[in-house]
């Protein structure tokens, strides 16, 4: 074997060597494995804490809990906290004398407020600290607590649901107190007592609530007769004698559903181009068939161009289902000769807007009946601008190679000209 085919071979085998050594480095450094040369420096700061999470146990939410949490700047250089901050505004943190900046084995703390008045139960919070610490530079410091209410209600809030208008319906709520001689004082209904009323009903009772005995008494929550049709959310405030916890509050829902439906509910206009006109129907009836009438109609949205308009004119009444919302048969009368129209066909048009994107509306329907003398259909499109691009101009026509010329066309009774005439071809000499 030549000297020239042993040094190539050799140096085919120091590449093999080298490229398993990169290999290798590479996996290393893909299984997280840091180079020597990132360590972090001797002078780097390093916070540590004493304790990180702290448990109140079982407290109560009239009273507020303190903890002190203690650290110290265990590494070689200054450290400097950035910033402090809480999970929520239950809970008050406060570096010890505001200072930020602590040399080597400097010690500090941070004080923590906890007011757990809103809550009940399982409750969480937590501190975030942000440091120069390049190993940890944000810990976060947990608070944990099962609050137990002075007052409180049972449920939580009074959902009545859907009323049909002029129904009563009532709900009850339980209002709890841990004192002896608990009980309710006075019951109001905020901002105010235009849907709801709330009285207190029976004496103070004691009851057995998760293996504790306490206090309850009812408070009872109806939407009133004469509520308009729509959807309502108030809050009942209960007075109580407890002078630590005065007041127990909760909220109460209610739909009250009335005779006049749309059909649909809600218009879609589908896709507008930007400032052309449009246009849209739906009809209004009363779902018991009675007649009604329909007095007028309002724009409740910007008309573009002033041309909004809305008209209608009494139209057959869709079918309807047998069963309402709320699962009672629906009661209808039978037309007699004379009577009025039970739907109307409304029909509405405008300009859409300039601008491209969502376009939305809502035209209120003025009526004569009772507790719903109005209601409001929306309707909804998208508009956007029509492109025009320029057409491309039509290719010119050639004829293939090889056709002869077209000759124009001769009138009858006339002679070509000169330029329609072949020319003569000349014939060859004679010698």
């Amino acid at each position: 074997m030549s000297h020239q085919v042993l040094r190539r071979c050799a140096l085919s085998a120091l590449a093999l060597v080298l490229s398993a050594g990169t290999v290798a480095h590479a996996q290393e450094v893909d299984k997280g494995l840091a180079p020597v040369g990132g360590l972090l420096a001797p002078n780097s700061p390093e916070i540590t804490f004493e304790i990180k999470d702290v448990d109140f146990g079982a407290i109560m939410n009239h009273e507020i809990q303190h903890q002190v949490f203690k650290f110290k700047n265990t590494g070689g250089g200054p450290l400097k906290i950035l910033n402090v901050t809480a999970s929520c505004g239950c809970t008050l943190p406060k570096l010890d004398g505001e200072k930020r900046d602590y040399q080597p084995g400097d010690t500090g703390t941070i004080t923590v407020d906890f007011n757990p008045k809103s809550k009940m139960g399982a409750a969480h919070s937590s501190i975030t600290v942000t440091t120069n610490d390049p190993a940890r530079p944000s810990i976060t410091l947990n608070l944990s607590a099962v609050v137990k209410k002075l007052v409180f209600t049972e449920p939580a809030l009074a959902q009545i649901g859907q009323v049909a208008k002029g129904d009563i319906k009532s709900f009850e709520v339980k209002v709890i107190g841990r004192s002896k001689d608990f009980k309710c004082t006075f019951a109001s209904v905020a901002p105010d007592a235009s849907a709801f009323e709330a009285a207190i009903v029976g004496e103070p009772t004691e009851i057995d609530y998760q293996g504790e005995k306490l206090i309850a008494q009812t408070v009872k929550v109806a939407i009133k007769k004469d509520t308009k049709v729509g959807y309502y959310n108030h809050v009942v405030n209960v007075r109580t004698n407890d002078e630590r916890e005065p007041v127990a509050s909760f909220s109460v829902f209610a739909n009250v559903m009335g005779d006049l439906e749309a059909n649909p509910a809600a218009v879609s206009l589908g896709m507008l181009e930007a400032g052309k006109p449009y246009s849209g129907e739906f009809k209004i009836y009363t779902k018991s068939r009675v007649p009604f009438k329909l007095t007028g109609t309002e724009k409740l949205f910007p008309d573009v161009k002033g041309d909004f308009k809305a008209t209608f004119e009494p139209a057959t009444a869709p079918s309807l289902p047998s069963y309402g919302p709320d699962g009672k048969p629906i009661t209808r009368v039978e037309a007699k000769p004379g009577d009025g129209p039970n739907c109307y066909l409304v029909k509405f048009s405008g300009t859409a807007p300039e601008t491209e994107g969502p376009f939305t509306g809502q035209i209120k329907i003025l009526s004569d009946v009772q507790l719903e003398d109005a209601m409001s259909v929306s309707f909804h499109a998208n508009v956007r601008r029509q492109v025009v691009r320029p057409s491309a101009p039509k290719p010119a026509v050639t004829a293939p190679v090889g056709t002869p010329a077209a000759t124009p066309a001769v009138a009858p009774g006339t002679t070509p000209t000169p330029a329609s005439t072949p020319a003569a071809v000349p014939a060859p000499d004679k010698k």
